[in-house]
């Protein structure tokens, strides 16, 4: 429970941090709904043209594309601090600070890492909204199983996607 608290509290830090530059703030979260709102335009274009392509509707399309962002934020946001690990806490001697602190290394490690994965939080939010428009026009019934089996399938493609990243860095 105390390890929860802490990540709440690095999280809450680094959201505090990067709303400090206001204007920095606001241009990457319109950027990042400009990406989106232009990527499902760009889908609804070719799906008005096109109603199905090989037996997929558009909605079919948008709620994969919602998962892909859950999916691809939790990634980030939880994974991406092992492309800069040796940079940072090696080249730049950070290493000894984290051994010193009183926490686990590895949680330090994955807390401090949210500052770049705090836009992520975004992108997560905008996947589930994509995903709920889709499984309304779906008219998919939710279920507690359903959704239990959505929020693994998430974890699960996070974990892949996390396990993987070793062969990209090759």
């Amino acid at each position: 429970m105390r390890y929860l608290k802490l990540y709440g509290r690095y999280l809450t830090q680094q959201l505090k941090a990067s709303m400090a530059d206001r204007g920095d703030f606001l241009l990457g979260f319109f950027t990042l709904l400009l990406y989106q709102g232009l990527t499902v335009a760009f889908m609804g274009v070719i799906f008005l043209n096109v109603p199905e392509i090989r037996g997929w509707r558009f909605a079919e399309v948008l709620f994969m594309l919602g998962f892909f962002h859950v999916t691809t934020g939790l990634f980030y946001m939880h994974f991406a601090w092992t492309l800069w690990f040796a940079e940072r806490y090696i080249l730049e001697r950070q290493l000894d600070v984290l051994l010193s602190r009183p926490l686990n290394p590895y949680f330090q490690v994955l807390a401090e890492g949210l500052g770049s994965g705090v836009q992520e939080v975004f992108s997560i939010l905008l996947g589930a909204v994509l995903m709920a428009v889709a499984a309304a026009l779906l008219e998919v019934p939710w279920t507690l199983w359903g959704v239990a089996q959505l929020v693994v399938g998430a974890l699960l493609g996070t974990i892949i996607l996390g396990g993987s990243l070793r062969r990209w860095r090759l």
